[in-house]
């Protein structure tokens, strides 16, 4: 029963994908990372015009949006990966990198989520149009850790979402590097530069 309850802790209800805190505690200080044995790149996806599904039709159809929305992201990163649903219109996606990968391989990745979503959603007769931005962010190359990684994975959603927003930025944008220098980020790191952006 309890490693029951602790599997469900660490579920999205909604989505069934894992959540926030799996995120934190299974992944993002993994220290095979910190030794450098591996190379990841992370993903950071945020729906663009989300917030008007809510208004226009109600959260509960807005939850069905969610739901069908991470199924298309889930289809895309499949077995390459894991996904999870860090926040209410927010997912990441995790990609362990073979040798053969690079920067552009992982680009790819992120257009092919972005791509899944273009096509509107179809529910109850109405065609809801909702797209994604994706910022990406590697280890070891941006950051030792997938925590780094994802400090600077959402400074490079947020330039995607200041550039016209429906992009894959990869790369750190300036103000990120010089924000947090040679130092691993902390929490409230994050905090400050998603402010910043």
């Amino acid at each position: 029963m309890t490693a029951e309850f602790e599997r469900l802790a660490y579920l999205d209800r909604l989505t069934g994908l894992p959540n926030r805190r799996y995120l934190e505690r299974n992944q993002l200080e993994r220290p095979d990372l910190a030794a450098g044995n591996t190379r990841n790149a992370l993903l950071a996806i945020d729906l663009d015009g989300f917030k008007p599904v809510n208004d226009t039709y109600g959260h509960a159809t807005g939850d069905r949006v969610l739901t069908l929305i991470a199924r298309r992201i889930a289809s895309v990163v499949d077995q390459r990966g894991l996904l999870s649903r860090v926040g209410g219109d927010e997912f990441v996606a995790i990609v362990p990198m073979t040798a053969k990968q690079d920067r552009a391989a992982i680009a790819a990745l992120g257009e092919e989520i972005r791509a899944a979503l273009e096509q509107p959603i179809e529910l109850d007769g109405n065609r809801i149009p909702v797209g994604c931005s994706i910022g990406i962010a590697l280890v070891p190359d941006d950051a030792r850790t997938l925590s780094g990684a994802m400090v600077m994975a959402d400074a490079a959603l947020y330039a995607a979402k200041r550039n016209g927003r429906n992009l894959v930025v990869d790369g750190v944008p300036p103000l990120a590097s010089e924000a947090l220098g040679e130092e691993e980020p902390s929490h409230w790191a994050a905090l400050e530069l998603n402010h910043r952006w």
